[in-house]
């Protein structure tokens, strides 16, 4: 827990081979911190990982990645976040007040949104809801302030009285496909209306760009080494001997 939370001045962070999870709280409030490639292998990143880290704009995730727990990019400045489709679990406020937030992919696996998962996320205007999405969790989109629209894939979804509490005036469309029968005879809520999505599918965001010097560590400076002063076999470099101290005189 918190292994470098509130390390201030950290910029960059090279995770090792092997790991599988993120801990709870572990760079929490790295208000220093730049982008934030999280390697393949991760399947779990734990409760407020990244909470407070109010310089990154953009996360990329690998496609090992299963579990994002409660407030864990909560108060970040991501710009954009696009989920892996191994992506089933979003716990509550995991992107919550993403403020900067302007461009958002689902994964295929998830079937619900997560309680409070993108509340206040106030630059968030459009998104798409996965095929599988069978339930628009309760705040999922409270106080997202200018949310126009949201195009559902699949079959009309289980959605909360309170999904889009403070969102917007005036109300937000859910954009449904035709031919599906399951969104026939049903009619809108006090802050969102139901119609036929007419248009071409909106494109996918784009998943982050990363200058391979932000993502890869330094190579290790080179050891001054020399060679054997004893005469030892050509060509066989040894570490310095180390300098006995001078004597002082009695």
């Amino acid at each position: 827990q918190e292994t470098f939370a509130y390390c201030s001045s950290l910029k960059r962070v090279y995770f090792p081979a092997g790991l599988t999870q993120i801990g709870g709280r572990a760079f929490a409030e790295c208000t220093a911190l730049t982008g934030i490639k999280i390697p393949e292998g991760i399947l779990k990143i734990d409760t407020g990982a990244f909470y407070g880290c109010s310089s990154p704009q953009n996360v990329s995730f690998p496609s090992t990645l299963t579990t994002i727990e409660s407030q864990a990019f909560k108060y970040t400045a991501l710009s954009t976040v696009v989920l892996p489709n191994s992506v089933s679990y979003l716990g509550s406020q995991a992107f919550g007040m993403c403020s900067n937030l302007t461009a958002l992919k689902l994964s295929t696996s998830m079937t619900e949104t997560g309680q409070y998962a993108f509340y206040d996320c106030d630059n968030l205007t459009h998104l798409t809801l996965p095929a599988n999405i069978k339930a628009i969790s309760y705040c999922s989109f409270s106080g997202c302030s200018n949310l126009q629209y949201i195009h559902c894939l699949g079959e009309y979804p289980d959605i909360s009285h309170a999904a889009f509490t403070y969102s917007t005036e005036p109300t937000i469309i859910i954009y449904y496909n035709e031919g599906i029968d399951s969104w026939a005879n049903r009619s809108g809520g006090n802050d969102y209306t139901l119609q036929i999505w007419d248009g071409p599918p909106d494109p996918d965001p784009v998943v982050p760009y990363f200058e391979e010097s932000a993502i890869t560590p330094p190579e290790k400076p080179a050891v001054p080494q020399h060679k054997d002063p004893q005469g030892g076999s050509p060509g066989v470099v040894v570490p310095p001997p180390e300098t006995p101290p001078a004597e002082t005189p009695a």
